[in-house]
């Protein structure tokens, strides 16, 4: 007999550099602030059928913040950032041009990690980051 698990977890881990920031103060709630972010993340592989050379396989995903995230962050996130956030799987729904649309986000709802861009410049100009993932 096995035991029975949550089907329904709706569980995100996603890390990547932050490529573009969208926060706004809410006019309905003044002081509190939600938006949107996008995270560049690669899914890079080694290529056996060209010398194992690394290809770049660089994708995007938008992730919906809202107020109750900004406010554990305690900093702000800028494009350049590294980032690490567990979310859910979200459906946005709105109108544009009399069109219905939907796009499928991720809900940010725990910051797990950030290094500024700076911070990463800093590491790579002391020679402790960067290289080739091959090595």
């Amino acid at each position: 007999k096995y035991p029975m698990k949550n089907l329904k977890q709706n569980l995100v881990l996603i890390a990547g550099n932050v490529s573009f920031v969208d926060i706004k103060e809410s006019t309905q709630k003044p002081g509190e602030y939600f938006g949107n972010m996008s995270i560049a993340y690669d899914d890079g592989y080694f290529d056996k059928n060209n010398n194992n050379q690394w290809v770049e396989r660089v994708s995007f995903i938008d992730i919906k913040v809202t107020h109750r995230f900004l406010k554990q962050c305690k900093n702000t996130f800028n494009p350049g950032d590294q980032v690490d956030i567990e979310g859910k799987l979200v459906v946005d729904s709105w109108q544009q041009d009399g069109q219905n649309r939907k796009a499928m986000k991720v809900q940010a709802e725990k910051l797990v990690g950030h290094v500024t861009k700076q911070e990463i410049e800093c590491l790579k100009a002391a020679g402790l980051l960067g290289g080739n993932p091959q090595s």
